[in-house]
């Protein structure tokens, strides 16, 4: 058995290749990695890794080609061992922690308010899906005639009702649906979406 213990940081190429071997184990890497493995013209690759993969092959490998951010830091096993069967693990360690821990939330950078919409008994507006939401808040007018109901899929009798006066918050990047199921008149309701 013969491995040795190694670190290498990644160039500005973006790629930094390793030497034939049968066993490689990820110690560390200080940001996410792609890792193609490269045996007489095929490949094997494992994509987006930190930390933990051990990679143990019968037939050795040409080379191995590490790509990740320029300046990303690896420490890493390779070399050959006496080995009886292909093997792949991934060891990663979670972490429990005990005691008070403060918790960041970052501020939105933009907020879209809308004007009121006028919602008519049977009808339903769709707020469109948004990856950059943080949050948005849709409220029911306090002069509104009717109840308004905000779900995920829409249809008449889904999600949670909006009495008059009434807002809630949605921490979601999905679309919601607003319906006015209430035949005793229009519903008047606003969102307020924080991105």
């Amino acid at each position: 058995m013969a491995l040795n213990s190694n670190s290498a940081t990644i160039p500005a190429s973006g790629t930094v290749r390793l030497p034939a071997g049968q066993f490689f184990f990820l110690t560390t890497a200080s940001a996410l990695v792609n890792i193609t493995f490269s045996v007489g013209g095929q490949t094997e690759i494992f994509q987006q890794q930190i930390a933990g993969l051990k990679i143990k092959r019968l037939k050795r490998w040409d080379y191995i080609d590490i790509a990740g951010a320029a300046g990303t830091t690896l420490n890493y096993f390779i070399g050959y061992s006496s080995l009886q069967a292909d093997d792949t693990d991934l060891q990663q360690a979670l972490a429990t922690i005990a005691g008070t821990v403060a918790v960041a939330i970052l501020p939105s950078g933009t907020i879209n308010d809308t004007a009121d919409t006028v919602q008519a008994f049977g009808t339903e507006t769709v707020i469109a899906a948004n990856l950059f939401r943080r949050r948005i808040t849709i409220g029911n007018r306090e002069t509104s005639a009717d109840t308004v109901r905000v779900s995920g899929a829409g249809g008449a009798g889904h999600g949670i009702v909006l009495q008059p006066g009434v807002f809630a918050e949605f921490d979601t990047t999905a679309a919601l649906h607003v319906r006015n199921d209430n035949a005793a008149g229009n519903a008047t309701w606003y969102a307020f979406e924080e991105v």
